[in-house]
């Protein structure tokens, strides 16, 4: 980790790496094993049934899925870019740069620390419902999750304390990738911050000659375009990924708070669980959703930093570049999927609204 453990690397401890290895090891082979079992059991579930299983197998698969693109070239190249940018704002040693790296690093930490706490924390409420009623399932023989492999009684016990701790592993192994996610598009952010910053103190250094100014330009209008190939870069490898990973939460979502409000009859302890587990899914979707709106956000106040740059007494070749360099700024950077998804907070909002209405008409038909 960088600066205090602030940010995610590609140069880890031996460690680090082999605990790693291990985790992903062992989660790779529960999401197999039980990927096998629910598919043999789906002819005997109900049409309801098959859907929430298959979504629930399929979030498990997700996760594997992001770990791969997280490992591509690419996306390796985007968080060493992390550190290069690290050590050029220690070399220049600008107060007002290294404040707002400061403030986005800790930023991207607590991110990085509040979602695994908190969903650890859901996890053991969910988990709780399990503990309590552990005699039940033991005295009729069942599972947190239809059992993967075939067992003897005598090892119930073992295979029912492990799933438990499979489903609250799993639970924080998915929100630990996507804070990792999560940091990635925070560092765009955090790219866009600075150059804004660059930009309100271009020609204004009276130390600086008009040769170092362009030089200077030149550096800032290059890194513009290289923000942009870093926003296109994820849209390339993640477009797929965050449309699968909208539809599953948003369908998850919706089930979760449907089963909040159907409270008529429900135990005390499953309140509890519908709740923990609809607090841990819109948590998870307003993060990413919100740190993707400030990338659109920031894009569009970079055209308002352009225009405030000092234009005046400047030659023909620098305003035309600031001129064209105002032009790219217009259109807004997102996070979207084929065009059909853009990742917002707009969207959370549809999401949530849709979701609502859609219960309570079906509660309302119910009854």
């Amino acid at each position: 980790m960088i600066s205090g453990g602030t940010w995610p690397t590609v140069d880890q401890g031996k460690v680090y790496k082999i605990f790693s290895v291990l985790i992903q090891s062992y989660f790779v082979v529960f999401v197999f094993t039980i990927s096998l079992k629910c598919i043999m059991l789906m002819k005997v579930l109900d049409t309801s049934a098959r859907a929430n299983v298959f979504t629930f197998i399929l979030e498990y698969w997700l996760t594997l899925w992001k770990v791969g693109v997280l490992k591509k070239q690419p996306i390796m190249d985007m968080m060493r870019e992390i550190a290069v940018l690290e050590k050029d704002l220690q070399r220049r040693n600008d107060p007002k740069l290294m404040e707002i790296y400061k403030k986005y690093s800790v930023y991207n930490f607590k991110i990085g620390l509040i979602l695994p706490l908190t969903t650890g924390f859901c996890a053991l409420c969910m988990s709780g419902v399990f503990i309590v009623q552990w005699d039940i399932f033991k005295g009729d023989k069942m599972f947190v999750i239809p059992q993967q492999l075939p067992y003897k009684d005598h090892f119930y016990d073992f295979y029912y304390w492990n799933q438990l701790f499979c489903g609250m592993l799993g639970a924080i192994y998915i929100v630990c990738v996507d804070a990792l996610i999560v940091s990635l598009i925070i560092f765009t952010t955090l790219r866009m911050k600075l150059l804004g910053q660059n930009l309100q103190m271009l020609f204004r250094d009276k130390n600086m000659n008009q040769a170092e100014n362009n030089k200077h330009l030149r550096m800032l209008i290059m890194e513009h375009q290289n923000i942009i190939d870093h926003v296109v870069e994820l849209n390339d490898n993640f477009k797929l990924l965050f449309f699968v990973d909208f539809s599953i939460k948003s369908y998850q979502l919706c089930l979760a708070m449907f089963n909040l409000l159907e409270v008529a009859g429900v135990p005390l302890m499953w309140a509890i669980f519908n709740t923990s587990e609809s607090f841990l899914l819109l948590l998870q979707s307003v993060v990413i959703y919100s740190q993707s709106n400030d990338i659109i956000v920031e894009s569009q106040e970079l055209a308002t930093s352009i225009y405030m740059v000092n234009w005046s007494g400047q030659p023909v070749s620098i305003t035309r570049s600031l001129a064209i360099m105002m032009i790219r700024a217009q259109r807004a950077l997102k996070l979207e999927s084929y065009g059909i998804v853009i990742l917002s907070s707009d969207l959370l909002q549809k999401v949530v609204k849709a979701g609502y209405t859609y219960i309570v008409l079906s509660l309302q038909n119910k009854k």
